[in-house]
């Protein structure tokens, strides 16, 4: 999704109370990158965390529509970023996109359906109806 579900659709703490954006930002931690915590449930509000650079920066770098190789494929409006993954796999929260997994894993899935609608009138029924 655009922009990222990071911190919108998802904040999780850990056991010492520290919150991060999302389980990976977490996972981050434990190997020694504390990139995503953007705070403490002990010593921080909700409305300290949600006003963090550490939260509003990814956050950000996840408008596909202002992210360079994003802004200008035709599958933008059907994908989305991952800050976490680019900055975990290029340490870097847009990502260099042509060298990305993240996006190429995508930019095939959203082909494949596409292909699949174009070719089956069932099949383009099926998923009008999933997203209706």
């Amino acid at each position: 999704m655009t922009p990222a579900g990071i911190g919108i659709g998802v904040m999780v703490y850990n056991y010492n109370g520290e919150v991060y954006l999302s389980d990976e930002g977490r996972m981050l931690a434990e190997m020694g990158d504390k990139k995503f915590c953007v705070g403490n449930v002990h010593t921080d509000s909700y409305k300290n965390l949600l006003l963090s650079d550490k939260f509003l920066d990814p956050l950000e770098y996840s408008m596909t529509t202002s992210v360079p190789m994003c802004s200008e494929c035709s599958l933008e409006p059907y994908c989305g970023s991952d800050p976490v993954f680019h900055y975990a796999t290029q340490k870097d929260f847009v990502g260099i996109k042509a060298m990305s997994p993240f996006c190429s894993r995508n930019t095939q899935i959203i082909r494949k359906i596409i292909l699949m609608m174009e070719n089956d009138k069932e099949i383009k029924k099926i998923f009008y109806n999933w997203i209706n």
